[in-house]
Order: C-alpha cells, then sequence, then structure tokens
C-alpha cells in the first residue's frame, strides 16, 4: 500500500513539474513571438509556434492582432502553410508567388488567405517539433532579407534548446 502511495505521490510531482514546465515554455514563446512582431518591418498580424505531431499542427503558442486563432487549435497539417516547412525541414519566406505579389496563388490561400509569410522549423533530436511563424494579411513589395531569415531560425533554435533540456 505505501509504494502505491508513493508512486501515486511522485506521479502527481511529476504532473505538476510537466505542467509548470509547459506553461514556462509557453511564456518563452510568447515572448520570442513578441520579439519577431517588433522586429520585422512589416506589419506581421500573426506570429505562431506549432507543434506538429502525428500529421496533426496544434497552436502551441499565439500572438495575433486578429484574435481568429487560439492555443491550443488543432489542425490537419496537410491544411496549413507549415506543412512544407515539416517536410523540408528548412525555413520558408514568401511575400510573392510567381512574379504576383502575396500569395493568392498558393493551393491554401482561399481557405486562410494571408499575404506574406516565413516559417522556420523547430528541430529537436534531429526531428521536427513545430515551427515558429509569422504571417500578415497586408502585402508587402520588400522580399524578406537574410537577416530576417536568420532571425527566425535562431528564434527557432532558442525554442529546441529549451525543449531539449525539459
Amino acid at each position: 500500500m505505501t509504494s502505491l502511495v508513493s508512486t501515486l505521490l511522485y506521479m502527481r510531482i511529476k504532473d505538476k513539474r510537466a505542467l509548470i514546465d509547459m506553461t514556462a515554455l509557453k511564456n518563452i514563446c510568447t515572448e520570442i513571438l513578441q520579439k519577431g512582431i517588433d522586429r520585422y518591418s512589416r506589419p506581421m498580424l500573426l506570429g505562431i509556434v506549432s507543434r506538429i505531431e502525428n500529421n496533426d499542427y496544434e497552436i502551441f503558442s499565439v500572438l495575433s492582432h486578429l484574435n481568429v486563432i487560439k492555443e491550443d487549435e488543432i489542425y490537419r497539417l496537410d491544411g496549413v502553410y507549415c506543412r512544407d516547412v515539416f517536410k523540408t525541414k528548412e525555413t520558408i519566406a514568401i511575400t510573392e508567388i510567381d512574379n504576383i505579389p502575396g500569395m493568392k496563388l498558393h493551393p491554401l490561400y482561399d481557405g486562410f488567405p494571408i499575404e506574406v509569410y516565413i516559417s522556420s522549423p523547430i528541430i529537436v533530436d534531429s526531428q521536427v517539433w513545430g515551427t515558429i511563424n509569422y504571417s500578415s494579411i497586408e502585402i508587402s513589395e520588400t522580399p524578406f532579407s537574410e537577416e530576417d531569415i536568420q532571425f527566425n531560425e535562431s528564434c527557432a533554435d532558442e525554442i529546441a534548446s529549451v525543449i531539449s533540456k525539459l
């Protein structure tokens, strides 16, 4: 009986610690998202840290002026722009498609019309854990710079570093 009580107590402590770790991680992600929204010269209206698992795309942390997307919402991976980042494990930065400003030619545009998009994979233990991405509904005449891409990748690396320590 005593070992059962000890086991249950240990599980409660472990679960509580995991909850504290996730809360801390969400807070860190929100701070990083704010840095990105502040940094980009174009108006970024949406910043997301996602968690991708079993073809599900979960909104892990979100910073938005639109209030359209909320934390903990889950979408099918094939229905979100980050699907290509997940597949290639590389940053994607789009301000136009086929010399047409914006993203009207993207296959997902009709369901979620955004005009500017940058996303980098968050890689933990050689696997894509999720993504950090920013998007806007306003067209930008200026493509993302190499510094923009490096900044986004460093944010993804920072999140990955925190996750690997949990």
